[in-house]
């Protein structure tokens, strides 16, 4: 089995809405922190042209890649600019600190 990160940058205002949408389709397990900073989308708002978005982080298995990306797209698109991004990344090994159980692509198992 293959680990992926989906990491999704997302206005703040869609992130309840992605919490519950992915929990709907059992994933529940992310990580989300605040950021800011900007992409093709400059704000005028503020001096520094940064906004403040949310960055949500999931570490899943590959074959749940694609749900979790569409159910991300679904509430968070609204087709104007500043929308956020979604990326997926490769992982090579997850280690959970609790019980030092190891979670690694190239063992294809749990040891």
């Amino acid at each position: 089995m293959t680990f992926k990160k989906v990491v999704a940058i997302v206005r703040t205002a869609c992130l309840e809405d992605i919490e519950a949408a992915l929990k709907a389709v059992d994933i529940t397990g992310m990580s989300i922190s605040t950021v800011s900073g900007h992409g093709e989308y400059l704000s005028s708002d503020t001096k520094t042209w940064r906004t403040e978005q949310v960055k949500i982080e999931v570490f899943t298995e590959s074959p749940k890649v694609k749900k979790i990306i569409e159910t991300i797209m679904s509430v968070a698109k609204t087709g104007l600019a500043g929308d956020g991004i979604v990326c997926v990344l490769p992982v090579d090994m997850i280690v959970r600190v609790r019980d030092n159980s190891i979670f690694s692509s190239s063992l294809m198992e749990k040891r």
